[in-house]
Protein backbone atom coordinates (compact mmCIF):
# COMPACT_ATOMS: atom_id res chain seq x y z
CA UNK A 1 0.00 0.00 0.00
CA UNK A 2 1.16 3.57 -0.88
CA UNK A 3 1.95 5.97 1.77
CA UNK A 4 -0.76 8.51 2.27
CA UNK A 5 0.41 12.75 2.56
CA UNK A 6 -0.78 14.90 5.41
CA UNK A 7 -0.57 17.93 7.12
CA UNK A 8 0.70 21.13 5.90
CA UNK A 9 4.40 20.07 5.55
CA UNK A 10 3.49 16.74 3.49
CA UNK A 11 4.51 14.52 5.74
CA UNK A 12 4.37 10.52 4.89
CA UNK A 13 3.45 7.97 6.90
CA UNK A 14 4.41 3.86 7.38
CA UNK A 15 1.63 2.57 5.25
CA UNK A 16 -0.86 1.36 7.39
CA UNK A 17 -3.54 -2.16 7.42
CA UNK A 18 -6.82 -1.43 6.54
CA UNK A 19 -8.74 -3.03 9.49
CA UNK A 20 -12.16 -4.57 8.50
CA UNK A 21 -15.31 -2.29 7.83
CA UNK A 22 -18.28 -2.87 10.30
CA UNK A 23 -20.27 -4.26 7.39
CA UNK A 24 -18.56 -7.12 5.12
CA UNK A 25 -16.06 -6.22 3.11
CA UNK A 26 -17.68 -3.27 1.86
CA UNK A 27 -20.45 -1.06 0.73
CA UNK A 28 -20.16 -2.10 -3.02
CA UNK A 29 -20.40 -6.40 -1.98
CA UNK A 30 -22.58 -5.60 0.00
CA UNK A 31 -25.16 -4.22 -1.96
CA UNK A 32 -24.69 -7.04 -4.57
CA UNK A 33 -27.53 -8.63 -1.72
CA UNK A 34 -29.86 -6.12 -1.71
CA UNK A 35 -32.37 -8.07 -3.66
CA UNK A 36 -31.96 -11.24 -0.81
CA UNK A 37 -31.31 -8.59 2.38
CA UNK A 38 -34.33 -8.67 5.20
CA UNK A 39 -35.79 -5.71 6.37
CA UNK A 40 -33.00 -5.56 9.45
CA UNK A 41 -29.78 -5.74 7.12
CA UNK A 42 -31.60 -2.79 4.45
CA UNK A 43 -32.35 -0.55 7.93
CA UNK A 44 -28.35 -0.89 8.17
CA UNK A 45 -28.15 0.20 5.08
CA UNK A 46 -30.01 2.70 4.87
CA UNK A 47 -28.69 3.79 7.87
CA UNK A 48 -24.55 4.13 6.74
CA UNK A 49 -25.64 5.52 3.26
CA UNK A 50 -27.57 8.49 5.86
CA UNK A 51 -24.72 8.84 7.94
CA UNK A 52 -21.96 9.04 4.59
CA UNK A 53 -24.16 11.54 2.49
CA UNK A 54 -27.24 13.28 4.31
CA UNK A 55 -25.39 15.93 5.11
CA UNK A 56 -23.05 16.31 2.10
CA UNK A 57 -26.62 15.98 -0.09
CA UNK A 58 -28.15 18.68 1.41
CA UNK A 59 -25.13 21.47 1.72
CA UNK A 60 -24.87 20.60 -2.41
CA UNK A 61 -28.13 21.54 -2.95
CA UNK A 62 -28.20 24.46 -0.37
CA UNK A 63 -25.04 25.51 -2.65
CA UNK A 64 -26.90 25.07 -5.83
CA UNK A 65 -29.76 26.79 -5.03
CA UNK A 66 -28.00 29.88 -3.61
CA UNK A 67 -25.99 29.88 -6.57
CA UNK A 68 -28.74 29.86 -8.79
CA UNK A 69 -31.39 32.33 -6.80
CA UNK A 70 -28.37 34.34 -5.07
CA UNK A 71 -30.04 33.97 -1.78
CA UNK A 72 -29.89 31.23 1.08
CA UNK A 73 -32.78 28.36 0.49
CA UNK A 74 -31.75 26.16 3.34
CA UNK A 75 -35.26 25.00 3.81
CA UNK A 76 -35.93 24.28 0.03
CA UNK A 77 -32.85 22.40 0.40
CA UNK A 78 -33.74 20.12 3.09
CA UNK A 79 -36.94 19.79 0.84
CA UNK A 80 -35.84 18.73 -1.76
CA UNK A 81 -32.94 16.06 0.11
CA UNK A 82 -35.84 14.34 1.92
CA UNK A 83 -37.67 13.84 -1.55
CA UNK A 84 -34.06 12.58 -3.14
CA UNK A 85 -34.23 10.12 -0.16
CA UNK A 86 -37.74 9.10 -0.29
CA UNK A 87 -37.41 8.63 -3.96
CA UNK A 88 -33.90 7.00 -5.05
CA UNK A 89 -32.86 5.99 -1.32
CA UNK A 90 -35.87 4.45 1.03
CA UNK A 91 -37.10 3.22 -2.33
CA UNK A 92 -34.23 1.16 -2.92
CA UNK A 93 -33.75 2.45 -6.06
CA UNK A 94 -30.36 3.29 -6.14
CA UNK A 95 -29.49 -0.06 -4.43
CA UNK A 96 -31.17 -1.88 -7.05
CA UNK A 97 -29.75 -0.14 -10.07
CA UNK A 98 -26.03 -0.32 -8.94
CA UNK A 99 -24.19 -2.14 -10.64
CA UNK A 100 -20.34 -2.68 -9.42
CA UNK A 101 -18.78 -3.91 -12.40
CA UNK A 102 -19.86 -0.54 -14.09
CA UNK A 103 -17.94 1.12 -11.67
CA UNK A 104 -17.67 2.88 -8.37
CA UNK A 105 -20.83 3.80 -5.96
CA UNK A 106 -20.04 7.32 -5.12
CA UNK A 107 -19.76 8.02 -9.55
CA UNK A 108 -23.14 6.14 -9.29
CA UNK A 109 -24.22 8.23 -6.82
CA UNK A 110 -23.38 11.72 -8.71
CA UNK A 111 -25.09 10.75 -11.43
CA UNK A 112 -27.86 10.15 -9.78
CA UNK A 113 -27.61 13.21 -7.89
CA UNK A 114 -26.83 15.83 -10.34
CA UNK A 115 -29.82 13.87 -12.55
CA UNK A 116 -31.86 14.88 -9.70
CA UNK A 117 -30.99 18.19 -9.96
CA UNK A 118 -31.20 18.90 -13.16
CA UNK A 119 -34.54 17.39 -13.37
CA UNK A 120 -36.08 19.02 -10.21
CA UNK A 121 -34.21 22.86 -10.70
CA UNK A 122 -34.46 22.75 -14.79
CA UNK A 123 -30.70 23.17 -15.37
CA UNK A 124 -31.03 23.09 -19.30
CA UNK A 125 -28.01 20.69 -20.32
CA UNK A 126 -24.46 21.99 -21.82
CA UNK A 127 -24.32 23.24 -25.14
CA UNK A 128 -22.65 21.52 -26.88
CA UNK A 129 -23.11 18.31 -24.94
CA UNK A 130 -19.97 16.69 -23.76
CA UNK A 131 -18.51 13.18 -25.44
CA UNK A 132 -20.22 10.25 -24.05
CA UNK A 133 -16.69 9.02 -22.57
CA UNK A 134 -16.11 12.46 -20.71
CA UNK A 135 -16.08 12.83 -16.69
CA UNK A 136 -19.41 13.83 -15.29
CA UNK A 137 -18.89 17.33 -14.55
CA UNK A 138 -21.16 19.22 -12.01
CA UNK A 139 -23.97 20.89 -13.74
CA UNK A 140 -23.70 24.07 -11.64
CA UNK A 141 -20.50 24.44 -9.69
CA UNK A 142 -17.04 24.38 -10.19
CA UNK A 143 -14.38 25.42 -7.96
CA UNK A 144 -13.31 24.13 -4.14
CA UNK A 145 -15.85 24.04 -2.17
CA UNK A 146 -19.24 23.21 -3.59
CA UNK A 147 -19.69 20.02 -5.84
CA UNK A 148 -20.90 17.05 -4.57
CA UNK A 149 -17.85 15.35 -4.57
CA UNK A 150 -16.40 18.21 -2.72
CA UNK A 151 -19.03 18.40 -0.15
CA UNK A 152 -18.34 14.02 0.21
CA UNK A 153 -15.03 15.09 0.98
CA UNK A 154 -15.68 17.28 3.75
CA UNK A 155 -18.32 14.39 5.17
CA UNK A 156 -15.82 11.79 5.15
CA UNK A 157 -12.99 14.15 7.17
CA UNK A 158 -15.66 15.41 9.56
CA UNK A 159 -16.29 11.39 10.35
CA UNK A 160 -13.03 10.68 10.63
CA UNK A 161 -12.00 13.65 12.69
CA UNK A 162 -14.77 12.65 14.99
CA UNK A 163 -14.22 8.98 15.46
CA UNK A 164 -10.35 10.43 16.06
CA UNK A 165 -11.68 12.63 18.77
CA UNK A 166 -13.89 9.02 20.53
CA UNK A 167 -11.06 7.11 20.19
CA UNK A 168 -8.41 9.55 21.91
CA UNK A 169 -10.95 10.24 24.49
CA UNK A 170 -11.92 6.49 25.30
CA UNK A 171 -7.85 6.09 25.30
CA UNK A 172 -7.13 9.11 27.64
CA UNK A 173 -5.04 10.55 25.33
CA UNK A 174 -6.95 13.72 24.45
CA UNK A 175 -3.26 15.68 24.88
CA UNK A 176 -2.02 13.51 22.11
CA UNK A 177 -4.77 14.77 19.98
CA UNK A 178 -4.92 17.97 20.72
CA UNK A 179 -1.03 18.08 19.81
CA UNK A 180 -1.50 16.46 16.63
CA UNK A 181 -4.60 19.08 15.91
CA UNK A 182 -1.63 21.84 16.14
CA UNK A 183 0.62 19.70 14.09
CA UNK A 184 -1.46 19.15 10.91
CA UNK A 185 -4.71 21.30 11.83
CA UNK A 186 -4.08 24.59 13.17
CA UNK A 187 -6.31 26.60 12.99
CA UNK A 188 -4.66 29.54 12.25
CA UNK A 189 -2.60 27.82 9.82
CA UNK A 190 0.41 27.65 11.69
CA UNK A 191 1.76 24.72 11.85
CA UNK A 192 2.99 24.38 15.96
CA UNK A 193 6.93 22.85 15.99
CA UNK A 194 7.34 20.00 18.43
CA UNK A 195 9.40 22.09 20.58
CA UNK A 196 6.88 24.26 20.89
CA UNK A 197 4.14 21.97 21.55
CA UNK A 198 6.51 20.07 24.12
CA UNK A 199 6.81 23.03 25.59
CA UNK A 200 2.58 23.87 25.52
CA UNK A 201 1.80 20.63 27.03
CA UNK A 202 4.32 20.41 29.97
CA UNK A 203 6.73 18.54 28.61
CA UNK A 204 9.43 20.64 28.44
CA UNK A 205 8.91 21.19 32.43
CA UNK A 206 9.09 17.49 33.18
CA UNK A 207 12.51 16.86 31.40
CA UNK A 208 13.87 19.66 33.10
CA UNK A 209 12.74 18.56 36.52
CA UNK A 210 14.25 15.06 35.64
CA UNK A 211 17.42 17.15 35.64
CA UNK A 212 18.42 17.95 32.06
CA UNK A 213 20.04 20.89 31.21
CA UNK A 214 18.12 23.28 28.66
CA UNK A 215 19.69 22.02 25.52
CA UNK A 216 18.88 18.50 26.65
CA UNK A 217 15.69 18.74 28.19
CA UNK A 218 14.06 20.68 24.74
CA UNK A 219 15.88 17.59 22.39
CA UNK A 220 13.90 15.12 25.11
CA UNK A 221 10.79 16.92 25.10
CA UNK A 222 10.80 17.47 21.28
CA UNK A 223 11.08 13.69 20.31
CA UNK A 224 8.14 12.79 23.00
CA UNK A 225 5.85 15.37 21.69
CA UNK A 226 6.83 13.89 17.92
CA UNK A 227 6.20 10.36 19.31
CA UNK A 228 2.73 11.57 20.50
CA UNK A 229 1.43 12.97 17.47
CA UNK A 230 2.57 10.14 15.59
CA UNK A 231 0.64 7.87 17.41
CA UNK A 232 -2.57 10.32 16.95
CA UNK A 233 -1.11 10.24 13.35
CA UNK A 234 -1.10 6.68 12.47
CA UNK A 235 -4.51 6.39 14.07
CA UNK A 236 -5.87 8.76 11.64
CA UNK A 237 -4.63 6.92 8.82
CA UNK A 238 -6.24 3.67 9.89
CA UNK A 239 -9.47 5.44 10.95
CA UNK A 240 -9.77 7.05 7.39
CA UNK A 241 -8.37 3.73 5.40
CA UNK A 242 -11.21 1.96 7.15
CA UNK A 243 -13.95 4.79 6.03
CA UNK A 244 -12.99 4.56 2.45
CA UNK A 245 -12.69 0.78 2.24
CA UNK A 246 -15.73 0.32 3.20
CA UNK A 247 -16.86 1.85 -0.48
CA UNK A 248 -13.60 1.03 -2.07
CA UNK A 249 -11.74 -2.21 -2.75
CA UNK A 250 -8.26 -1.04 -4.20
CA UNK A 251 -6.09 0.12 -2.15
CA UNK A 252 -4.15 2.52 -4.02
CA UNK A 253 -7.60 4.12 -4.97
CA UNK A 254 -7.93 4.15 -0.88
CA UNK A 255 -4.57 6.64 -0.61
CA UNK A 256 -5.78 8.48 -3.37
CA UNK A 257 -9.13 9.54 -2.31
CA UNK A 258 -7.31 9.66 1.41
CA UNK A 259 -5.00 12.77 -0.35
CA UNK A 260 -7.37 14.23 -2.74
CA UNK A 261 -9.79 14.98 0.83
CA UNK A 262 -6.75 16.60 2.15
CA UNK A 263 -5.99 18.42 -1.09
CA UNK A 264 -9.16 19.85 -0.77
CA UNK A 265 -9.54 20.40 2.98
CA UNK A 266 -5.96 22.65 2.55
CA UNK A 267 -7.35 24.29 -0.44
CA UNK A 268 -10.93 25.24 1.51
CA UNK A 269 -9.03 26.46 4.83
CA UNK A 270 -6.76 28.40 3.09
Amino acid sequence: MSDVTIGPRGHRPEATAVPPGYLPPTMTTYMRGWAGMDERSRTQLFDWFAQRYQRPIFEYLRVVLRKLTGSDQSDTAEELRQEFFMQKIFSGVVFERYDPSRGRFRDFIKKIMWNFVKSRLRIPPPDPPPPPDEDIRDPVLSGPGGGIDDQCARERIRLVMARLRDHCRASRQETHHAMFLERFFPRDGVVAAYADLADRYGLLERERARGFDDEKARTESSKKARSRVETVKGKFLVIYRDLVAEECEDPAEIDRIIWSDLELYAEIES
